[in-house]
């Protein structure tokens, strides 16, 4: 009888988690109250270590109607504390500049990545769903836009965040990388459209003759490139909108042209089509014709002479013209952009030859040795190229002929073995491009 008694009283101090010695034998922890917080797909890396954000206020807990814990922080201090990196540039978003995380994010799990409160184009049409304007900034209902439009951008089904930083950014409009705002007339590169680059080619632009870079072309004659380099470059944002549009290829109804809403009155055809805007005659495109203008500055000027113009004949007959002329590498100080005295004295030469064909453009290429990160090396060779560049214009060139890439460290034209070797892949080349 005594032994039965005996084992009933242990069962009750077991099962109440508490042992013969009066101690509790396994300490609860807050998941085991608060599971419901855990429990969908993605959680806060900081689930089981609950007191990163809260302290306890002293208040006896758990007891109903008690808060028993505070935040360790106020919001937004408390997640910069782990995101430090949020709040360092110069476009914020809204909500961030107004420290309300919440707003967009749950601070412990959610079905949606990054602990998105809803799915992320959802998320930011709540907020875009009627026009905001801002400082010099304003933006359309873009809600409306993507509801009324036929053809959408396929960026957009990857999510918003594919071209915009959700909370900063040193660009307009947080884009991610550049890109241009409203002006008219702007010369394409690939650093002044670096975020449409992410994913397009860059040879949309830069080949003047091709039948593979663009569909936007009479035979193999570019049409995209004709708009683009000249000395009155058309921005690619007049002809196309960016989230979408009612006609193919995302190109708006209208363009805007000082105080004019101007229709631009595209038509898309079988094997091209038209346009008929203020600014020019009705113009069609045909990718299976032959170009009846023979250069680009031929239908720029509405020539319509039959006669045949060989392009690639006379390209290559200058590129021999080209590599005949005297000219040195122009050679830059270790980590720098400082030119080293005398290596550009034969600059002149490359001027000379593009005063002498000015329809003629060259793309200018730098370089850095192999000491460093890659990242830094892309930064200064690029520098160096614009640096080159900057030269050429100060001489006369027209700075919508002249292309600069850099290549970093790659393509080295010596051993990165001693100074000297080093030395002669710091530099940039200058080549003759179509």
């Amino acid at each position: 009888m005594m032994n039965k008694l005996f084992i009933s009283i242990l069962s009750v101090f077991l099962l109440s988690g508490i042992s013969v010695f009066g101690q509790i034998t396994e300490e609860k922890t807050c998941i085991d109250c608060h599971e419901d917080l855990v429990k969908l797909k993605f959680k806060h890396p900081t689930k089981n270590k609950c007191e990163d954000c809260h302290k306890s206020n002293k208040e006896k807990h758990p007891e109903e109607g008690v808060k028993g814990f505070d935040l360790t922080k106020k919001l937004p201090d408390l997640c910069y504390d782990c995101h430090e990196s949020v709040g360092k540039n110069k476009v914020l978003h809204k909500p961030a500049t107004d420290g309300n995380c919440l707003f967009c994010h749950d601070p412990h799990q959610s079905n949606s990545p990054k602990l998105l409160v809803s799915n992320e184009n959802d998320l930011c049409l709540k907020c875009h769903d009627k026009p905001i304007s801002y400082e010099n900034i304003k933006i359309v209902n873009i809600k409306e836009l993507l509801k009324e439009n036929n053809y959408i951008h396929g960026a957009i089904d990857s999510g918003c965040t594919v071209c915009h930083s959700p909370h900063e950014s040193d660009n307009t409009y947080r884009f991610k990388k550049h890109f241009p705002g409203g002006e008219t007339y702007l010369h394409a590169t690939k650093d002044s459209f670096a975020l449409c680059f992410s994913c397009h080619d860059s040879k949309l632009f830069e080949d003047a003759f091709s039948k593979t870079a663009t569909n936007f072309r009479i035979g193999n004659k570019n049409l995209h490139y004709l708009h683009v380099n000249r000395e009155k470059s058309r921005n690619c944002n007049r002809c196309h909108n960016v989230h979408g549009s009612k006609n193919p290829f995302h190109i708006n109804e209208t363009v805007r042209f000082g105080n004019w809403d101007m229709p631009i009155n595209y038509k898309k055809s079988e094997n091209g089509g038209s346009c008929f805007p203020g600014c020019h005659v009705k113009r069609s495109y045909d990718r299976n014709a032959t170009p009846l203008r023979d250069t680009i500055s031929d239908y720029l000027t509405g020539y319509t002479n039959e006669k045949k113009y060989n392009s690639e004949s006379e390209f290559n007959k200058r590129l021999s013209e080209f590599n005949k002329l005297k000219f040195t590498d122009i050679k830059f100080e270790f980590g720098s952009s400082n030119i080293i005295k005398g290596t550009d004295k034969n600059l002149i030469n490359i001027v000379n030859f593009m005063k002498k064909y000015p329809d003629s453009k060259v793309e200018i290429q730098g370089y850095t040795d192999d000491l460093g990160e890659q990242s830094i090396n892309m930064n200064l060779s690029e520098e160096r190229a614009k640096k080159v560049k900057q030269l050429m214009v100060n001489m006369g060139i027209a700075y919508y002929r002249i292309y600069t890439i850099g290549y970093g460290k790659s393509n080295p034209i010596a051993p990165n073995d001693t100074e000297k070797n080093r030395a002669k892949n710091r530099r940039v080349e200058i080549k003759l491009v179509r």
